[in-house]
């Protein structure tokens, strides 16, 4: 009886790593597929950019036809971008996405990230005030710099993108139980309650709704051990806490 129950443990056992070996092949496989359709965009899609960039530019040109050429440019940018997020999420979907972690400073990562919004001439209607405590200055994350970088670009961009008659944009940094605690916050229109549904999984996914750039700031934070709440309760505004354990080296 023993010898027939430990038979019957070893074919389970041998099922379920077949099994879990072909899910990993077919992960794969799609993370392969994915990267060379992405490849094989961006060939033709730099030289539509390199093209459109050079007839924008060109004195040669009227000026309503520089305009449609920059057009084209910026929406060619718009693809690129589009391109590079399918790839990091489906990386990060598979935990095919090497993190290049170091301690860091995220105080200092988001200060730079608002002054670089400046100097990239940001309009006036839109206002991003940094409200970092003391604990926070000095608090160091093992992390990823150009992942984490992307979270605060994500988040501060998904505000300016969804108020396009501007709103006042928080960021506030404290520490409490060895976790770095960052709210986004603003006053705009806020998160749709269908899309913090399916970010939370209590809903199915539609393709009407465009939910990457959020989905990649709950992968990059998981990788790095954190989470990521959705607050409820505020009357308008985007509210979303994120939690970040505080590196002890």
């Amino acid at each position: 009886m023993v010898s027939d129950l430990t038979r019957q443990l070893n074919q389970t056992s041998a099922i379920l790593q077949s099994q879990n070996e072909q899910l990993q092949k077919r992960d794969q496989a799609r993370t392969d597929w994915i990267a060379g359709v992405s490849h094989d965009v961006r060939t033709p899609l730099s030289f539509i950019m390199g093209f459109s960039d050079q007839l924008a530019t060109s004195p040669e040109l009227e000026e309503e036809l520089q305009k449609k050429a920059e057009l084209i440019r910026n929406q060619s940018q718009i693809i690129k971008n589009l391109i590079a997020d399918l790839n990091l999420t489906v990386k990060l979907e598979y935990q095919s996405q090497p993190l290049q972690k170091e301690n860091l400073s995220p105080a200092k990562l988001l200060r730079e990230m608002i002054a670089e919004l400046y100097n990239q001439s940001i309009d006036a209607h839109y206002q991003i005030i940094p409200i970092i405590e003391k604990d926070a200055q000095k608090a160091m994350v093992f992390g990823d710099q150009q992942l984490l970088s992307r979270v605060f670009q994500n988040l501060i961009g998904n505000s300016i993108r969804h108020n396009p008659d501007g709103c006042e944009i928080k960021v506030t940094m404290s520490v409490n139980s060895g976790n770095l605690l960052l709210l986004f916050s603003d006053s705009g229109n806020g998160i749709p309650d269908s899309v913090v549904e399916i970010l939370e999984g209590k809903r199915a996914e539609q393709p009407e709704i465009h939910i990457m750039g959020l989905r990649i700031v709950l992968q990059i934070i998981k990788a790095h051990g954190g989470e990521v709440t959705f607050l409820k309760g505020h009357e308008n505004g985007n509210h979303i806490m994120i939690y970040l354990p505080i590196s002890n080296e």
